[in-house]
């Protein structure tokens, strides 16, 4: 459903459910728990919605922000012995926030800001994180740009996911001198 209240101010509201079936799951090979063996055991559902907002109060001012909410349920397939309970599959922020700005400044500059934030992750567990990313970009003339950016400019870096292997990785800050050119 797509609303504009005032010619300023825009929102856009989607909801959702699906069920999902014949998931992967980890089932014990023999009789012991271990070893395990993957099969399609799990079932699932889901239900969520997103709300985005867009409001320009100036020709060069604009802000956008968006909220997700997503809820998964798992269950069984009858003779099931899933050890997992979905815990890869499922192991997504309930919620999600963004709120954006855009500004074109005099002489063909312009800035824009993203805050974002994510909840915690049910399994394996891991803290939510609030992060933000920012450019600044000149265009010289009509088809060249400049453009400086920052990512994850908050933290040094931060855990964004876990696994249950070694390859774990945090996510770092990080900037970008970027130029483009469009003939």
């Amino acid at each position: 459903m797509r609303h504009r209240p005032v010619s300023a101010l825009t929102f856009d509201l989607s909801t959702f459910a699906y069920r999902y079936d014949h998931l992967r799951s980890a089932e014990p090979a023999g009789a012991a728990p271990v070893p395990l063996t993957f099969k399609n055991g799990l079932d699932a559902r889901s239900y969520g919605a997103e709300l985005t907002l867009m409001y320009q109060p100036l020709p060069r001012l604009s802000f956008k922000g968006s909220y997700r909410f997503l809820d998964l349920d798992f269950s069984k397939d009858p003779g099931s012995r899933d050890t997992s309970n979905g815990s890869s599959e499922g192991n997504d922020a309930k919620h999600v926030a963004i709120l954006g700005a855009h500004v074109n400044l005099p002489r063909n500059f312009e800035l824009d800001a993203f805050l974002r934030h994510a909840s915690a992750l049910p399994k394996p567990a891991l803290p939510g994180y609030t992060t933000m990313d920012a450019r600044v970009g000149w265009r010289t003339s009509k088809g060249f740009e400049i453009s400086l950016w920052g990512r994850n400019l908050l933290d040094r870096q931060f855990p964004e996911f876990l696994t249950t292997n070694s390859l774990n990785e945090q996510v770092h800050r990080r900037g970008a001198l970027k130029l483009t050119w469009r003939p």
